[in-house]
This record gives structure tokens, sequence and C-alpha cells, in this order.
């Protein structure tokens, strides 16, 4: 077995004639698949002894985070272990580049116990998220932290400090910050999946800096994919 994230003619090929034994030309990303454009940044392949592909994974890096497209693993070669074996290095190397956050559209649904088995978890504040409180997003949006994060504070008395409310401003004004996290000792980054109209107040050496919308905090430089990143 070895893992390839240089994608090669030959195995596009084999990828194709396993999608037509197991019929998978009647699922949407069928076509996805024969007109991507493959590099080693959006592509990683778990090959066997006989340099055959039996899994591989799809994705999309933006900056700080990345998103699963597609993983898929052989009917035949399923609950061996490889999907796994798949994520791990994936997350490596997105870890190398810089990569903190990696999320995936739960499809089917059926594969959350799967995927959670696997270290990824649920959004909490569903009925506060503007994308995922809509009865028609029917497919699960999981995530998984890749790095060790700066967790919340209840501490009071602060100097310098990240408030967070995970609800919009004006339903903010009737209630206290849902988090809190401590910027004077600060040693990880802080990573938490938001909605960007959520209530934000950034104060730095006792002075207010910013209090409004999430998406607009720092210009919006620390928002991505719906997730507050501040390193």
């Amino acid at each position: 077995m070895k893992i390839l994230f240089e994608h090669l003619l030959h195995h596009r090929v084999q990828i194709i004639d396993w999608f037509d034994t197991e019929k998978v030309e009647k699922i949407s990303f069928y076509n996805n698949f024969m007109y991507r454009e493959f590099t080693e940044d959006n592509f990683v392949c778990l090959v066997n002894d006989a340099d055959e592909p039996i899994g591989y994974i799809d994705y999309t890096i933006t900056k700080y985070t990345a998103k699963i497209n597609v993983a898929m693993v052989k009917k035949t070669e399923r609950k061996k272990g490889y999907a796994q074996l798949l994520l791990n290095e994936l997350i490596k190397k997105l870890i190398q580049n810089g990569v903190v956050v990696l999320s995936l559209d739960c499809v089917p649904a059926t594969t959350k116990k799967v995927w959670k088995k696997m270290g990824f978890k649920e959004f909490k504040e569903i009925e506060n998220h503007k994308l995922l409180k809509y009865s028609n997003y029917k497919k699960p949006w999981l995530y998984k932290i890749l790095v060790d994060t700066e967790k919340p504070t209840k501490k009071q008395k602060l100097n310098s400090y990240l408030e967070l409310w995970t609800v919009d401003e004006q339903q903010a004004k009737e209630l206290k910050p849902s988090y809190k996290w401590d910027l004077q000792s600060q040693t990880k980054p802080i990573i938490y999946p938001v909605d960007g109209n959520w209530k934000v107040n950034y104060v730095e050496n006792g002075t207010v800096m910013e209090d409004y919308k999430i998406k607009n905090l720092h210009k919006g430089k620390i928002i991505e994919d719906y997730f507050l990143i501040l390193k």
C-alpha cells in the first residue's frame, strides 16, 4: 500500500473503471471527477501493491481551511481502515500547508457515524446559523479542527479579550456572550465555527477596538468558510 498525492493518468482510467463496475455513474459527482483538474494540492489516492487505486479523497484548500468534496473507498476494500489511513495522510499534508480546519458535507447522511468516529464534529448552534438552520439543509455539515486551540475562559476581569455571541447583534443586546477568550495569554489559535452575522466584541488593552458582526471583524480577515480563526 502507498499514498500518492500526484495524479497519474493510468490511475484516473482505473478509477473510472471502478466507477463503472460499482455503477457510481448514478451519483452526481461522477461527471465532476471526469472533468476535474487534479493536482497534488487537491487529490490524494491510496493504491495497493498492484498499483491499483482502492481509495481517494478529492479536496479543496482555501487558506487556513480545507473541505473534502468526495471520499471514496472501493466496496471490496471497506472496513479495513483505509479511509482513516487516507484521512491521516491528508491531515499531515494540510497541517504542513498551514490549514487548521477540515470540513465536509456528509453525503450520504448515513456515513455521519463513520466520520464522527474519525474525529469530526457536528455544529452546535444550528438554530442560530443562517445556512444550517434551513430545513432543506439535509446533509449534516461536519468539521475537524486539526491543531490545538485556545480554550474559552470564564475569567471576568481581563485586559484584552474576544467575546462571541452565537446570535446576531439585535438578539445579543439581551444576552451575555456565549464564549470569551483571553487574548493577553493567548498562545494557540482561536478557532470556532460561526455565522458571519453573529456579534463579536474585540477588546485590546481595555479599549473596545471592534464591536459588531463577526464578518466585519478586522475587515473580515479572521473569518473563513464559516470559521472564526484568530492566530
